[in-house]
């Protein structure tokens, strides 16, 4: 006696066999989806860091980019990779019947939008209107990016953080910033 017919083994077998090919190719397929808009960038050892911060309030009301930070560090042939890093409390303000708007900070390395540049599509923060307790709340935000350096480009870089408000807010205001620039071999 057998425990399975010999047909429906062989059925079993094959459904199973397509079953584990739909599943491996769908990861496969899935994978390469999900990894199609990453971009890796490389470095050796960290070899320096460059630590700004700032409490003074600064109000930004254009939606043309400006400069929150202009700064130049020492550089040279050695530098294959720059980050930064951006801490900040933050308020993005917006008027009562407005729904819309947000403030966007972009970073810029040697003239070039650091990576992901994405330009005024990232949200640094989403608009908020004054509320009848008196006012807005202010809130810690944070961003990262990166950018490969070409090291042939200098013996310093500069680094710029710009900020704008769009689509109705009013007012993008920083208090109390970090800045944390990283250079990497």
């Amino acid at each position: 006696m057998r425990f399975w017919p010999r047909r429906k083994a062989t059925r079993t077998i094959a459904a199973t066999l397509a079953a584990v090919v739909m599943v491996g190719g769908g990861i496969a397929v899935g994978t390469s989806i999900a990894n199609a808009a990453v971009s890796e960038k490389e470095a050796g050892q960290l070899q320096a860091v460059h630590f700004l911060s700032d409490g003074a309030v600064r109000d930004f009301t254009t939606s043309s980019w400006v400069d929150l930070l202009d700064w130049t560090v020492p550089g040279g042939d050695w530098v294959r990779l720059v980050r930064v890093r951006l801490g900040a409390s933050t308020t993005c303000a917006r008027p009562g019947d407005v729904n819309t708007g947000h403030c966007t900070v972009q970073i810029i390395v040697d003239n070039t939008v650091a990576d992901p540049a994405t330009g005024y599509h990232f949200r640094f923060a989403t608009a908020n209107a004054a509320s009848d307790e008196g006012g807005l709340v202010s809130e810690a935000r944070s961003m990262e990016r990166a950018r490969k350096y070409n090291s042939g480009s200098g013996d310093t870089i500069r680094v710029r953080i710009q900020a704008q408000v769009r689509n109705g807010a009013t007012k993008f205001t920083f208090d109390d910033w970090t800045v944390s620039i990283e250079l990497f071999s």
